[in-house]
This record gives structure tokens, C-alpha cells and sequence, in this order.
């Protein structure tokens, strides 16, 4: 087993505008392997699940081809109508990091949040859910259920 994280590809919805989202994987031998992030637009997949991929004719990446192990954490994704400063920035991670969320960025309009357990995750959605209202952010759960933007 190596220790060196590696790329793989997660093929994405027509709808989304996107082909995929690449993640950094752990492998774990067997073509299986750890996602060592939080999705930015894939559904149904979480930080630290178990995934197996594998690469066809033409793919440079293994490609996600099923979840093997869920991790049990749960994501959200924040969407922001104008990119935060640093200190408003500053300011909602710090208030996510309090409710013991795991914060990634993708750009200063768009971060995903990885809750580790249903408490976590309804306290961040009380408080994501008070933000919304009041025009700052809009949410988003990744469990393709409920696949439209909030």
C-alpha cells in the first residue's frame, strides 16, 4: 500500500455543465481507494469514503465507478452570490469550524463542508438555513435525492 495520494475522476450529471470533478484519492490496493477531500459538485460521494475506480481505454485517471464504504460524513455545498473578503470569509469559516465542520474552498464564491455526524450536520443547516434567509449564501446537500440548489 503506498502512501502517495493520487488523482481520480468523478464523472458528473449532463445538467451540471461539468464532465467531471477530479478528487484526491488514498489508494488502498484493488484499484480501491479513499477520497481525501470534500467534493465541489459530485453527489453522493463524501471525504473519506471508500470508492472503487478504474481506468478504460483513453482514460488518463482511474474513474470513479462505485462507492464501496460510506465514511458517514455527510457534505454540503455553500454557494455565495459575490465573492467574500477575507475578513467575511475569515468570519464564516470560523463560525463553521465552531459547529466542528471541515472547510474547502473552491473559489471565494463556493465552498464544501464535510459533517461528521447528524448532530453536526443539523446545526450547520440551522445555521446555513438562517444565512439564507437573510440573503447572504444559498445550500445545498450532495445526496442526489435532493439534487436542486436550495
Amino acid at each position: 500500500m503506498t502512501k502517495n495520494k493520487v488523482n481520480i475522476r468523478i464523472p458528473l450529471p449532463a445538467d451540471t455543465g461539468l464532465q467531471g470533478e477530479v478528487m484526491w484519492a488514498q489508494p488502498l490496493g484493488g484499484r480501491r481507494y479513499q477520497l481525501s477531500n470534500i467534493p465541489f459538485h459530485a453527489y453522493d460521494l463524501n471525504l473519506g469514503d471508500i470508492v472503487y475506480a478504474s481506468a478504460s481505454a483513453g482514460d488518463c485517471l482511474p474513474v470513479y465507478r462505485f462507492t464501496e464504504v460510506g465514511s458517514g460524513n455527510q457534505t454540503m455545498r455553500v454557494f455565495f452570490p459575490v465573492a467574500l473578503d477575507s475578513k467575511e470569509r475569515h468570519t464564516f469559516v470560523d463560525q463553521m469550524k465552531r459547529l466542528a465542520a471541515s472547510i474547502e474552498w473552491a473559489d471565494g464564491q463556493l465552498c464544501a463542508l464535510s459533517l461528521p455526524t447528524p448532530v453536526v450536520f443539523e446545526a450547520v443547516f440551522e445555521a446555513l438555513l438562517k444565512l439564507e434567509e437573510s440573503g447572504v449564501l444559498g445550500f445545498e446537500t450532495t445526496e442526489s435525492v435532493e439534487h436542486e440548489t436550495r
